[in-house]
């Protein structure tokens, strides 16, 4: 595993001051059961931004049935003070040393993958698959997301002059992105890295510090994970309930790259027990998967326009985005995803966190401003072609008929 960094320390104990509950964080730095956040391609239909631009929405802020989905932040996505700045805060600022309350040396865990890592390599065999796995004893998050290079490793000391704080690449603020953070029980982390083992992510950053190696011993398999280890024989895919901090019901969809199946047309229709818009990148020589519609009572309908709040709409060329929401208001699911309906992607690992949200489904269903058609069936081809030829035929005759006269 040449480039990964595998860091297991037992730090000493030390007089420090207790550090807070690791979880996804709103922009005034308060824990949140989740958030959603959406960036903006730098050109938008109505508006131009640079690119920094996103709107979220939180746990929080869907209480209520009042107002818009989308909150558009005054923070851009490369600031300390945007949604995954204050989220991922702690781990750059990690001290040494934490000691909580009762004298026990804080645990942490982290580790952070990404098939492009910040430093420019990448993998066509790993899962494409982005995102952070941070806990610490009692509570943690897992923050999915679709951006290369992205976030940094910590690095250096504790000192604001010389760690590595949060930053946000050049690269990712070309074409819309999309990140979803769930805060989660410790209890749920080991069942994460089960699901890894499926994707077989692309690690760029492993750290666990605890005094305790028993602590340690109760996530094997995020360690089995960041070790190299991934399933090597069938079932080749699974899919299980994770429990939100708030016990949110999260299904995680995870398939390894012997599936050899598209995730949302193969999988999750009949898991979710739902037809889908789908919005993926569809650029570059990956063969883009057309709607999914012929003689099926479950459909896979390709998003080709996004229109989030006040003209804030692109193509879907402009959008490197994965997500997906069930095509029934009575049955709101929501997903945000890691696979792109490209063939090539049929043979990568990866997944999808899926949970029903009535709200939030409604934010996105509003942004669905344009579908891509079905493809024809044979039959319906053939039909078509016969009436279009009727139509000629019936008009020469006409024709034929008026220069006889």
């Amino acid at each position: 595993m040449d480039g990964i960094t595998v860091i297991f320390i037992l730090w000493c104990v030390v007089t420090q001051p207790a550090t807070a509950s690791l979880s996804c964080r709103t922009e005034d730095g308060q824990p949140v059961d989740w958030f959603v956040l959406y960036k903006l391609p730098p050109t938008t239909l109505g508006k131009a931004t640079d690119g920094r631009a996103y709107v979220y929405t939180t746990s929080a802020s869907t209480q209520g049935d009042d107002g818009s989905t989308w909150i558009f932040s005054q923070q851009s996505i490369d600031s300390a003070g945007s949604l995954p700045g204050q989220t991922l805060e702690p781990i750059y600022n990690f001290p040494e040393h934490v000691v909580s309350e009762d004298n026990d040396v804080d645990e942490r865990l982290l580790l952070m993958y990404n098939d492009e890592f910040p430093n420019g390599t990448s993998s066509e065999i790993a899962a494409h698959a982005k995102g952070v796995v941070a806990f610490d004893g009692q509570s943690g998050f897992w923050l999915v997301h679709s951006v290369p290079r992205f976030p940094p490793a910590p690095g250096g000391d504790r000192s604001p002059e010389t760690r590595t704080n949060y930053s946000y690449p050049a690269s990712g603020l070309r074409y819309g992105q999309t990140m979803l953070c769930v805060s989660l029980p410790f209890n749920q982390a080991d069942l994460i890295g089960e699901q890894l083992q499926y994707y077989h992510p692309f690690i760029y950053h492993w750290s666990v510090s605890s005094s305790s190696k028993e602590w340690i011993q109760m996530v094997p398999n995020l360690v089995d994970v960041a070790r190299g280890h991934h399933v090597t024989k069938p079932p080749w895919s699974r899919s299980v309930q994770l429990l939100s901090s708030d016990r949110l019901s999260i299904i995680s969809f995870a398939k390894a790259r012997q599936f050899g199946l598209d995730l949302y047309g193969d999988w999750m229709t009949d898991s979710l027990k739902n037809s889908l818009y789908v919005e993926t990148w569809t650029n570059g020589q990956g063969h883009p998967m057309p709607s999914l519609c012929i003689n099926r009572t479950l459909t896979v309908e390709n998003v080709k326009q996004v229109h989030l709040i006040d003209g804030q709409g692109f193509p879907s060329h402009s959008d490197h985005s994965k997500w997906a929401i069930s095509s029934r208001r009575e049955d709101p699911w929501v997903c945000v995803a890691d696979i792109n309906r490209m063939d090539s992607q049929r043979r990568r690992g990866g997944g999808s966190l899926c949970f029903r949200h009535a709200k939030l489904w409604r934010g996105f269903d509003r942004a669905v401003s344009q579908l891509e058609a079905c493809p024809l069936s044979f039959d319906q081809t053939i039909n078509r072609k016969l009436r279009k030829f009727k139509k000629i035929n019936m008009k020469k005759r006409i024709q034929l008929h008026n220069d006889v006269d």
